[in-house]
């Protein structure tokens, strides 16, 4: 009897052992299982948010998208994720694909400020010659132009002036050599022969003829008074202080035109241009002793111009195209007062170099 009580007490307590053991298998699997979803859950939700950060580069531009900026149901399709075309603006979309959804014109750079150092003529000369300082200026704006990724195509552009600005027979004016550098998309050439910028007989006066250019153009180019400097006696040329400028004369319609480009054409980038010293003035005035040293124009140019709020690009004073250098005659001009086609060349490469830095995409 007592043989068989211990034989049933083994066979209860070996199958005690067993539910005990296959109990607590089931418990530790259910725990690690839970476990390992809840691991795989928060490895989910890193994936998640490296991808939020992730940059997207396309064509060479890097564009950083935001956490709502990206589809919840991200699928990869060749190596790019595919992103709602709802979650990414329109710019933010001609970014990725390199192609701008923008048909505007550039606008103007508020932050743009003239950092040339500013010295007379004179300063510059003994510095080192017109030719030299030329080519100097001439390089500065090929690469100022060469790498220059603006869109000018949509612009439209006018040039008043002289002589200068309409190009001697033979030669390539600078205003259609600028059009094509910049890639302008209408340029308007108003130089005449003989213009001046106060009233003349027979001059076909800037100030007279300032409502010829179209009232929609982008940017005015304005460049006189090398006539003014030839015709015009001390006493024709008046004073540049705002009291005394006086009608007739040179200071007092540089004004006005000045003036008339405000009332008639607001919205146009308006750029004056002090004309280039010449020697053919030191001959006039040897004959005529009335008639002034051309830096006292090339000083009214740019006193009015910040008075009236234009800015005025200074070529006297940058000893630019200078033909007092035989050397700038021979290279550059036909002639001591007008550039031949690859001086027009070099002043339009001038010219464009400062239009490129006032301006920038939309």
């Amino acid at each position: 009897m007592s043989n068989l009580l211990n034989r049933s007490q083994k066979i209860i307590a070996y199958v005690l052992i067993v539910v005990i053991i296959f109990t607590a298998g089931v418990v530790t699997g259910r725990f690690v299982q839970k476990r390992e979803q809840t691991v795989v859950a928060a490895e989910t939700v890193e994936i998640h948010t490296e991808t939020q950060d992730e940059l997207l580069i396309t064509n060479g531009e890097e564009t950083v998208l935001s956490e709502n900026e990206i589809s919840e149901n991200e699928l990869e399709t060749q190596g790019m994720p595919v992103i709602e075309s709802t979650s990414i603006s329109d710019n933010q979309m001609a970014l990725i694909s390199g192609n701008s959804t923008s048909n505007g014109k550039l606008v103007l750079n508020s932050n743009y400020q003239d950092t040339s150092e500013k010295k007379t003529l004179k300063e510059r000369e003994l510095i080192r010659s017109s030719y030299e300082e030329t080519l100097a200026i001439s390089q500065q704006d090929k690469a100022i132009i060469e790498s220059s990724t603006l869109d000018f195509s949509n612009m439209t552009m006018a040039f008043l002036g002289d002589s200068i600005t309409e190009g001697l027979k033979g030669t390539t004016p600078y205003p259609y050599q600028l059009k094509e550098m910049l890639g302008v998309k209408e340029v308007y050439n108003f130089g005449q022969g003989g213009s001046t910028v106060a009233t003349i007989d027979g001059s076909k006066a800037m100030t007279e003829r300032v409502n010829e250019i179209p009232s929609d153009v982008d940017i005015i180019v304005v460049m006189g008074g090398t006539n003014d400097n030839f015709y015009q006696p001390v006493y024709q040329f008046g004073f540049m202080t705002w009291e005394t400028k006086g009608e007739g004369t040179f200071c007092g319609e540089l004004q006005l035109l000045m003036k008339k480009f405000k009332w008639s054409y607001p919205n146009a980038k308006v750029l004056f241009l002090t004309p280039p010293s010449n020697s053919k003035i030191d001959e006039l005035r040897a004959k005529n002793p009335a008639l002034q040293d051309q830096s006292v124009y090339a000083e009214a140019i740019n006193y009015i111009g910040n008075e009236q709020g234009f800015e005025v690009i200074d070529l006297f004073n940058m000893n630019f195209l200078n033909s007092h250098d035989v050397t700038v005659r021979s290279t550059w001009m036909s002639d001591e007062v007008h550039p031949n086609s690859e001086g027009n060349k070099v002043l339009a490469q001038r010219v464009a170099a400062e239009i490129i830095k006032r301006y920038q995409m939309p």
